[in-house]
């Protein structure tokens, strides 16, 4: 696989997961409780990680520019959201 397509693969997956943060934005939240505690991931949580998604998309480059928000998503239980950026955080640390 060339450089061009690892980065059209990345670009993909990153409108995917810009699409997904919207519609969970403008969802009714659905509380994710895990051994009593919250783990719903607030609007503001969602509009910092669409922020450095739309970053990663910008650069496509991981020695310019690292996202932060994997660290924070790791302590998370498994939702569809989570693993998604979590899917997308990987393939950009791959691929660029």
């Amino acid at each position: 696989m060339t450089k061009e397509e690892k980065r059209e693969i990345v670009r993909e997956k990153c409108k995917e997961a810009l699409v997904e943060i919207e519609k969970e934005i403008k969802s009714e939240k659905k509380t994710v409780k895990y051994l009593g505690y919250d783990f719903t991931l607030t609007n503001l949580e969602l509009i910092k990680i669409k922020k450095e998604v739309e970053k990663m998309l910008k650069t496509l480059d991981k020695s310019i520019y690292i996202p932060s928000y994997p660290i924070f998503l790791l302590d998370l239980p498994s939702t569809p959201i989570r693993d998604l950026l979590m899917h997308v955080d990987y393939i950009y640390e791959r691929y660029t």
